[in-house]
Parts: C-alpha cells; sequence; structure tokens
C-alpha cells in the first residue's frame, strides 16, 4: 500500500510544480509558513467530511443487513438485489 501512496504523493508535487511554477523552495520562509498553517487547517475540516461519510454508509449498510421487525442481522433482501441496475 506505500507504493502507491508514495506514486500519488509524487504525482500531486509534479502537478503542483507544473501548475504553480517549481518556486517552492525559492519562497520566503514567512509564506511557507502561512501555507503549511492552511494546511493543517485543511486536513482536519477534509477527514470531518469524510467521517460524515463514512458513518452515513455504515448506517445505511446497517440497515439493508437488519431485519426491519425483529432487528436482527439478516440478509439484504433478494427481491432488493435484483432491482439493481448493473451499468
Amino acid at each position: 500500500m506505500l507504493r502507491p501512496f508514495a506514486v500519488a504523493c509524487m504525482r500531486r508535487m509534479i502537478n503542483g510544480a507544473l501548475t504553480y511554477g517549481d518556486t517552492s523552495l525559492e519562497r520566503h520562509p514567512v509564506d511557507l509558513l502561512r501555507e503549511l498553517e492552511q494546511e493543517l487547517i485543511d486536513q482536519p475540516s477534509w477527514s470531518y467530511l469524510c467521517w460524515r461519510r463514512i458513518a452515513h454508509l455504515r448506517r445505511l449498510l446497517e440497515r439493508a443487513t437488519t431485519c426491519p421487525l425483529c432487528g436482527a442481522p439478516c440478509e439484504p433482501v433478494k427481491a432488493a438485489r435484483e432491482e439493481e441496475v448493473v451499468l
């Protein structure tokens, strides 16, 4: 799993250099620190949004695999699977 992550990081750096110019090492250190501060604010914000989506997906899955009458775990209804459209 580490290799795909490293490749994604490298692509991000290359795309950033192409988009914004390869001047990060030439910028004033205060500018870099400001940018880091902004990135550190962005990280927990994106984490919160991802957490909300994952929690929602978990609740949907719990509902789909829980008997609506007794609350016991069960398999999803076969008819519901047959209604799914495969593209």
